[in-house]
């Protein structure tokens, strides 16, 4: 059984796994139809801010994939590991239409935010990332 998390804090709490370059779990491929659903369901939402949703999970389904987008607006894949948060990456543009290959038509309009753009280029340190989240 998987306990309550609080995301903003886990967000908080692990700034380090934000650097770019880092090496995440992939979604598994037949997984890709689900993502696209719940990613248009998220996308839907009037205020997706604070909400989540369970994109699909690793091969073995040891591991899901948690689309979270935060209250001020950025979006993370959070990843839960047989019941424990332990790792998050930020939800790019190029992630999901990874997702979206051969059904583009259906991809919601998304770009990343310039912070998450500068964060990705690696010209964010993790302090100005920790200050600039306006936690």
């Amino acid at each position: 059984m998987t306990a309550t998390i609080d995301y903003e804090q886990f967000i908080i709490e692990n700034q380090d796994k934000l650097i770019p370059g880092r090496i995440h779990a992939e979604l598994s491929y037949n997984m890709y139809g689900m993502a696209r659903k719940s990613i248009k369901d998220m996308f839907n939402n009037e205020n997706m801010r604070e909400k989540s949703a369970i994109i699909g999970y690793t091969s073995n389904c040891n591991r899901s994939h948690i689309l979270y987008c935060s209250k001020n607006g950025i979006l993370y894949i959070l990843y839960n590991w047989q019941g424990v948060y332990n790792d998050m990456q930020y939800f790019t543009r190029a992630m999901m239409m990874d997702y979206f290959e051969n059904y583009e038509n259906e991809a919601p309009a998304f770009e990343e935010t310039d912070f998450v753009r500068n964060a990705l280029r690696g010209n964010e340190t993790l302090n100005d990332i920790s200050r600039r989240l306006d936690y």
